[in-house]
């Protein structure tokens, strides 16, 4: 596929695939790591597919866009920095600042802040420190919201030690 279709085409086409299709996560994630791996060029394509996914996401409060995003950055993030960002520099890029996709109003924070704690139980350490590290913007009116999941997941990780 890489030799007959450019970089951006294959994430069209995944993107596609990804909107109409049940798909198997670990081939999606293994062709994700390849187009890293084999072409430079993958990865300013694939940060402009997280965009789209996320601006989606937050448009219509579509969980599956916002899933699918986190999947796809944290596969890239694991690919190490000479392919992909650091997920902490992917998080901090994406919801950091007060442009961020989150902050056009208080439903896309609530949104975000849920989708996380809905994740907390099930969130490897090294994502919950990232998201308590460099938590997402938040307009000071708003910060009781950030309070509750930073507590959350701190006591998620004193569970795990």
């Amino acid at each position: 596929l890489g030799v007959i279709f450019s970089v951006k085409q294959l994430l069209h086409h995944l993107q596609q695939v990804l909107e109409t299709h049940e798909v198997n996560w670990k081939h999606i994630l293994c062709f994700v790591s390849s187009l890293l791996v084999y072409y430079k060029a993958a990865q300013p394509s694939l940060r402009e597919l997280l965009s789209r996914l996320l601006s989606s996401a937050f448009e219509s409060y579509d969980l599956e866009n916002m899933i699918t995003a986190f999947l796809l950055a944290r596969q890239g993030a694991l690919e190490g920095t000479g392919l992909f960002l650091s997920y902490s520099d992917w998080f901090k890029m994406s919801f950091g600042g007060s442009t961020g996709y989150h902050a056009s109003s208080k439903k896309s924070l609530v949104f975000l802040l849920k989708f996380l704690s809905d994740l907390v139980p099930f969130e490897p350490p090294l994502y919950l420190k990232v998201h308590i590290l460099h938590p997402p913007y938040v307009p000071a009116k708003h910060r009781n919201l950030l309070m509750e999941y930073v507590t959350l997941a701190k006591t998620r990780l004193a569970d795990l030690k």
